[in-house]
């Protein structure tokens, strides 16, 4: 599941990271405004499908801290570390010692999108 969870993180992380909304944006391109990745996202999709019951949360702050939580019925897990942005990439470095890197593709006042091993992750701020 952890696994799961950091595509997932990853994933939000590029999506709270993307660019501004312009078209004229090229994406992984652009410098990512650090404070529009501030706050609770909420995973809506995983390479254009819906992700289900389960609930794929991030929450990012200010200060550095970054938290997952996964939560499906009675199942509950959390991960948490510090993340750091360098032009849109968001680097996320777990307490456990697992590095994760996600690009952030765009990026708005609510909607994030974000590329992680691959996967293209769709989230939206709660």
């Amino acid at each position: 599941m952890k696994d799961l969870f950091k595509q997932v993180i990853i994933t939000t992380c590029i999506m709270l990271f993307f660019a501004s909304c312009g078209d004229d944006d090229d994406a992984g391109s652009a410098e990512i405004n650090r404070d529009d990745l501030i706050g609770v996202w909420m995973l809506e999709s995983q390479d254009g499908e819906p992700v289900g019951s389960t609930s794929f949360t991030i929450i990012v702050s200010s200060n550095g801290d970054w938290r997952e939580e996964t939560r499906e019925g009675s199942f509950f897990e959390a991960f948490e570390g510090t993340w750091s942005l360098s032009g849109s990439t968001v680097i996320i470095n777990y307490d456990d010692g697992d590095v994760s890197v996600a690009e952030v593709l765009a990026v708005t006042s609510n909607r994030m999108s974000v590329r992680v091993d691959g996967v293209l992750a769709e989230f939206s701020k709660i």
